[in-house]
């Protein structure tokens, strides 16, 4: 947390400028959840090297209903 705050400070001396040091601290915003969105990544498709056929099967399936639902609304919109 120390890392963070010693990133603002020094971006509040080095960027001089209201614009560049907000574009700074959002930054550091969103690589403090870094390990959030990986540790869901992990959570979702399960462990590194598993060697499980139905690993992806839920994921897959959700991804191939909405592609599914896609098709039918471009075949419903279409004027050819």
């Amino acid at each position: 947390m120390f890392a963070y705050g010693f990133l603002v400070l020094s971006s509040l001396y080095a960027a001089q400028t209201a614009p560049r040091f907000l574009e700074t601290v959002i930054l550091a915003f969103s690589l403090y959840f870094v390990p959030v969105v990986f540790q869901g990544v992990l959570a979702a498709f399960g462990e590194w090297s598993q060697k499980r056929d139905d690993l992806m099967a839920y994921p897959m399936s959700v991804f191939l209903r909405d592609i599914r639902i896609l098709e039918k609304q471009r075949k419903l919109f279409s004027f050819d």
